[in-house]
């Protein structure tokens, strides 16, 4: 086959998990974090965006042997395509009818009583998960039927196949002011109470409804037939964007929830969050207070070694056919010697990239693709392979394509280009996406120096007049400090010469030499 053809053929797959939900399973890489979900020894995975949570998520949620071997009933929690189900829910609803300029102004006690509510929301969710898929399966005994045909009754139960319409329907559940008193379910009391008259004598039937009946009921009933329930949960980040407050206490209620739970044996949450969410989670709890947070054990941070990252992409590679015939390769054998791996990423690169003071070629795309802290991530990686065959295939159809090696398929000219298109995205889809507040302050860098003082950063920034501030070096060091967080800048470990440098895969998109 042509090598044009060739390039024309061959599929490295999607970069957002969301969208080879029906193919990953042949790319998946085993990490040691999924061996961990699998052996059950985390429930959270904490990552920053494109590591690879979603990627965890939808292979736990999708086709794997996890359920047929340890009879364990995946249940998702969020949709792992479409639009996020707690993206649009009514925020005002969530909260009990108040505005979200009234949460800005609430203190200690109405947080307390709101992150209550949000608790039993949550609670009551899981719960309604649970009933539909065990009522699918028509996985039940007498008991815990009775107690969802009483739950049905009451309208706390609605059989959906929508998540979004479960999870609305237990808010209106939530928000409704009047049930009846003394209700049984099946053999099971819920204790709730009906709403009594007058101002005074109101009682919430939230407060009343309890939930840590039925859960335990249903690990029980679990237990005895040996199935196991995971509740996963992906995409947090969508909820409540632009609310912080509010998605602050979602987020929080949750956690509490997840602990909550853990006196069950059959019931766990599995939990997919950014890593920065969680840091602010953190930093929120130690002003509101959250004593059990230090609780929170099982769980494991995504971390991609370059290794791990070259096994990724090659993985992909070795999924076509039609690569594995010209190369002439055993796809079991290459997947299990590094240096095969290596040697063949190499072979397809020119030799200028192989000879490099960096070491191989994968080891030159890396370093172009690091951010300021040093991370590169599967999502960049499967991008810019994306871009390298349109780009390739381009140079091929203007006759362009000419190849010093015999098993060379990219120029130097397509992985340029490639990289641009890749620093590119980065910087406009993702960072403005998530930081559009920093947007003024990342484009002020553009060409300029690569290594940057904390005076020439107060140039870039500010006039003359505000450099006169005593406080203006404070200032400045607090931008630059957000801007290394995101990944935009690294600081210098050594600040003789310069106090931060701008992170690789942003230097083509700011037009930044050195």
């Amino acid at each position: 086959m042509e090598k044009s053809q060739l390039i024309r053929k061959i599929d490295f797959g999607q970069r957002i998990a969301e969208d080879e939900k029906d193919s990953l399973y042949k790319y998946f890489s085993e990490t040691v974090q999924w061996e961990q979900i699998e052996d059950d020894e985390i429930d959270i995975v904490f990552g920053s965006k494109g590591s690879g949570k979603s990627a965890l998520f939808a292979r736990l949620i999708g086709p794997n042997y996890i359920k047929s071997k340890k009879r364990i009933l995946v249940i998702p929690g969020e949709n792992l395509t479409g639009a996020p189900i707690f993206e649009t829910i009514n925020e005002e609803e969530l909260i009990g009818g108040r505005s979200v300029e009234e949460l800005r102004l609430m203190r200690g006690h109405e947080f307390d009583q709101l992150e209550k509510r949000l608790i039993k929301i949550w609670k009551i969710y899981f719960l309604m998960l649970i009933a539909n898929e065990l009522k699918r399966l028509e996985l039940m005994d007498r008991e815990l039927e009775l107690t969802f045909n009483d739950l049905e009754r009451l309208g706390v139960l609605e059989e959906s196949a929508n998540l979004k319409d479960v999870f609305e329907n237990v808010v209106k559940y939530v928000n409704r002011a009047n049930v009846t008193i003394g209700v049984k379910l099946g053999p099971v009391e819920l204790g709730l109470e009906k709403q009594k008259s007058g101002e005074e004598k109101k009682k919430d039937s939230l407060d009343s409804f309890d939930t840590s009946a039925v859960f335990k009921s249903i690990d029980s009933y679990l237990q005895r037939i040996d199935r196991p329930i995971w509740i996963a949960l992906d995409r947090l980040d969508a909820a409540f964007a632009q609310s912080g407050i509010l998605r602050m206490s979602f987020l929080r209620s949750l956690l509490r929830v997840y602990l909550d739970l853990k006196v069950y044996s059959q019931v766990k949450l599995k939990l997919f969050l950014r890593d920065d969410i969680w840091d602010e989670i953190i930093s929120v709890s130690s002003n509101r207070g959250f004593v059990e947070l230090s609780h929170i054990a099982k769980y494991s941070i995504i971390e991609w070694r370059k290794e791990s990252l070259l096994n990724l992409i090659v993985r992909r590679i070795l999924e076509n056919q039609n690569i594995i015939n010209f190369f002439s390769l055993e796809k079991e054998k290459v997947l299990k010697n590094f240096k095969d791996q290596s040697d063949l990423f190499n072979s397809m690169f020119p030799q200028e990239l192989c000879e490099t003071e960096r070491g191989s070629a994968f080891d030159w795309i890396y370093n172009e693709l690091e951010d300021g802290n040093g991370q590169v991530f599967p999502r960049d990686i499967i991008h810019f392979f994306q871009e390298l065959k349109i780009e390739q295939r381009k140079l091929f159809k203007i006759g362009n394509a000419n190849f010093e090696r015999e098993l060379q398929l990219f120029s130097i000219s397509a992985v340029e280009k490639s990289l641009s298109s890749v620093s590119e995205a980065k910087l406009n889809q993702t960072v403005f996406a998530e930081y559009p507040e920093d947007k003024g302050n990342i484009r002020a860098l553009t060409e300029k120096p690569n290594f940057l003082s904390i005076e020439d950063l107060s140039k870039v920034w500010f006039d003359e007049f505000f450099m006169k501030n005593e406080k203006s070096a404070d200032i400045v060091r607090g931008i630059a400090s957000k801007l290394c967080k995101i990944g935009i800048l690294r600081e210098s470990d050594d600040k003789s010469n310069y106090d931060y440098s701008v992170g690789n895969i942003y230097k083509r998109v700011l037009r930044i030499e050195g």
